[in-house]
């Protein structure tokens, strides 16, 4: 049960962070959370010859993955990653710990180029982007070298 004055989104987006933390980290990637609110950039990466790459982590247990609305501008640089934490669409499947979720590290041009696609198909012109079209991506951690 959500405590007062928070909301479940909360929780999902702070398993989502720290379960990319902790994966980086098992993967021997020197990662930082970074904190404030409303961040473009929520963990920050330093590659072994001194490059940094940011990531957006988008943790969702639904698809597909809800950005806003145009005319919104998404963040794009050549070295920053959208990366969606997909736990599953069940509640049984969300609380299983023992399940991991999927992840896909998505370079920011590709992703925002299928998310304004997506917005220029519907009429309520929503940026989105649903896990199918991104499953190239899966466990594309090797991106972040």
């Amino acid at each position: 049960m959500a405590e007062k004055g928070t909301r479940k989104g909360d929780y999902t987006h702070l398993a989502g962070e720290f379960y990319i933390l902790a994966s980086l980290n098992r993967l021997h990637k020197t990662a930082f959370l970074t904190m404030g609110n409303h961040k473009a950039v929520d963990v920050l990466v330093l590659t072994k010859d001194g490059k940094r790459k940011t990531i957006d982590v988008k943790a969702i247990n639904k698809r597909p993955v809800y950005l806003g609305k145009m005319p919104k501008e998404l963040f794009q640089n050549k070295e920053h990653y959208y990366v969606i934490v997909y736990f599953g669409y069940t509640t049984k499947s969300y609380m299983d710990t023992n399940m991991a979720p999927r992840v896909f590290v998505v370079p920011s041009k590709m992703f925002c180029k299928l998310a304004y696609a997506h917005a220029d198909k519907t009429k309520s012109k929503s940026l989105a982007v649903d896990t199918p079209q991104i499953g190239e991506y899966k466990d594309r951690w090797d991106l972040l070298d």
